[in-house]
């Protein structure tokens, strides 16, 4: 009878519906994360680090300044060249500060 209980309970047990979708990690409106303009300072290819200027993290309770973020191996580390301007999008997880998401900013103040 436990046994039979147990797995009604089991089968009826749901997936929430942002659960992956089957295609590794979901990192968008990842909740606890920021999302916000960096600038790169340095960047270390072998150790997917980076330092970084950024804007107030308010999801984070940082304000702007400089330090260093880990990179997720699922992000292209190939952006995060000297001076380059970017959109991060940053988590505080179990590894301490990591960038989950990047792109190239595009400013439209270049643009005429």
């Amino acid at each position: 009878m436990i046994v039979s209980t147990l797995a009604l309970v089991l089968a009826s047990t749901t997936i929430p519906a942002d659960h992956d979708h089957g295609h590794g990690h979901s990192h968008h409106a990842v909740e606890g994360s920021s999302t916000v303009a960096a600038d790169v300072r340095t960047v270390d290819v072998e150790n997917r680090t980076t330092l970084l200027r950024h804007e107030a993290m308010a999801e984070l309770s940082m304000p702007a300044m400089v330090m260093e973020f880990r990179i997720a191996d699922d992000v292209d580390i190939s952006i995060f060249e000297r001076g380059a301007a970017l959109t991060i999008t940053a988590i505080n997880g179990d590894n301490g500060l990591e960038v989950i998401a990047a792109e190239i900013e595009h400013d439209e103040h270049h643009q005429h």
